[in-house]
């Protein structure tokens, strides 16, 4: 059997660890902002995959970049 988990299930984990912050990644599902106040859910592009070589270090740092630049 396979068991399935979901995003809200591991955001919900580790808060109540006492994360402050959440980013969950889901590939083409998009990805998830999550604190004790709320969430955002954040959609994917709908792209063609060449390498996947990558992908979350470009995630993290164009996010990084963007909460820089805003706050």
């Amino acid at each position: 059997m396979i068991r399935t988990i979901r995003l809200k299930d591991i955001a919900r984990f580790f808060l109540l660890e006492g994360a402050g912050v959440l980013i969950l990644t889901a590939g083409a599902q998009g990805a998830m902002y999550q604190q004790q106040g709320g969430k955002i859910d954040i959609p994917s592009f709908d792209i063609e995959v060449i390498r996947f070589c990558g992908c979350g270090d470009c995630f993290t740092a164009r996010f990084e970049t963007e909460l820089h630049c805003v706050h």
